[in-house]
């Protein structure tokens, strides 16, 4: 919790040194399967592409378990409706309808 608060505060107050040895040295080696979740969340909120990796590779590494988790079905969810989001953005920005 203290680390996910310094580097939240690190990255509003443009401290990327800070924020950079926050997500290498606290918050990469702490992802457990437990908190993979969390932290994948975090990581695709702040494009934290360490953590975002090492986050897959855990749950990679737990694919029995991720398998069958209730989150699986969140997280498909959740960036189905990010990619969405994100085609018609770039269909409005080409103009296509």
């Amino acid at each position: 919790d203290v680390a996910v608060q310094v580097l939240e505060a690190s990255f509003a107050l443009l401290c990327p040194r800070l924020t950079d040895y926050v997500v290498t040295f606290v918050l990469v080696p702490a992802v457990s399967y437990d908190l993979a979740f969390d932290m994948l969340e975090l990581a695709r909120t702040y494009d934290f592409r360490r953590l975002e990796d090492r986050c897959c590779e855990v749950l990679a590494e737990n694919l029995d378990e991720f398998l069958h988790s209730p989150d699986l079905r969140y997280l498909i969810t959740r960036y189905n409706v990010l990619l969405k989001r994100l085609q018609e953005l770039v269909d409005e920005t080409l103009g296509i309808r």
